[in-house]
């Protein structure tokens, strides 16, 4: 009976993740193939529940013994568990699978990044509409592929960034990653963090525009991602605009905030303008280009 509840949660299993992951769709046909053939799916099960990730390695070796017990006490071997051996297996069943939800993997992830890259049509534009998928989804993701699933997708992103064509689906990829990382939390530590912002510049310096999501990845990668900014800004000075949003939410230190004002002090005016800065934060530069101006214009040195 043990065993019986074992193989119908991993059939569930396939079923449900079959919703969202042709991979598993593949192994629900060869299921049932196999079962109106009318042979054995214990071993398959077993071995796709493993390949998929449902099961760990530990937790396929566990589950492989009890499967493999149940084949002896369920022959006339004149041999009977124990209930304490009943009761062990319970447990391990309990633990290893039936308390755990159906959690998608790689097979998934690729899919998922596959739409998100290169399908137009696959989400609305508006950051709202990604929130709502992202809410939908995020829950079913396996948080052992969190990480893999981010770094695949800003290596893609950073290739775009560049690219007016692809504004959408850069964009796309930015509003993911803010909506993914308030649900999951930081994935990364600090100075994995201050690694990425190194390798994914022009994505992560995007990402980032807010107080609670800038504070969790550490000085280094803030610093880092400023830097990142300010650099980006000569040619796209509306990258400021995430700046300004941060220092006015409070979230810079003192020497992010002098290096982003020193900046602003540097500015051609021409790229001022075009930043769609704030009047309050270019406002010193504003006055020294006003003076310079009214002086030149009254023949003044």
């Amino acid at each position: 009976m043990l065993w019986l509840a074992c193989a119908e949660s991993m059939k569930r299993r396939f079923r449900e993740a079959e919703k969202r992951d042709g991979t598993a769709g593949k192994i629900v046909g060869e299921l049932d193939q196999k079962e109106k053939d009318h042979k054995s799916v214990d071993k398959f099960l077993l071995e796709k529940a493993k390949e998929y990730g449902f099961l760990t390695d530990t937790a396929y070796t566990i589950l492989l013994n009890i499967y493999e017990m149940r084949c002896i006490y369920g022959h006339p071997y004149e041999q009977a568990p124990t209930p304490e051996q009943v009761t062990h297996a319970a447990a391990m069943v309990v633990e290893h699978l039936l308390v755990g939800p159906v959690r998608l993997r790689h097979s998934f992830g690729r899919t998922l990044l596959t739409s998100l890259l290169e399908d137009r049509n696959f989400l609305d534009d508006q950051e709202s509409a990604v929130d709502a998928f992202v809410a939908d989804v995020v829950h079913r993701i396996d948080v052992r592929i969190h990480g893999w699933l981010l770094d695949n997708y800003w290596r893609e992103l950073e290739k775009l960034a560049d690219d007016p064509s692809m504004k959408l689906l850069f964009y796309r990829g930015i509003f993911f990653t803010r909506a993914f990382l308030t649900a999951v939390g930081p994935v990364f530590s600090a100075d994995d963090w201050h690694t990425r912002a190194g390798l994914y510049k022009k994505s992560l310096s995007r990402v980032f525009r807010g107080k609670a999501l800038f504070e969790v990845i550490g000085e280094r990668a803030q610093d880092s991602l400023v830097g990142s900014a300010l650099e980006q800004a000569r040619e796209h000075p509306r990258v400021l605009q995430y700046l300004e949003r941060l220092m006015n939410d409070g979230a810079l230190t003192d020497r992010q905030n002098t290096r982003f004002l020193e900046h602003i002090d540097e500015m051609p005016i021409a790229k001022l303008r075009s930043s769609n800065l704030s009047t309050g934060v270019c406002l010193k530069r504003l006055l020294v280009e006003l003076k310079s101006h009214t002086g030149t214009s009254n023949g003044r040195p």
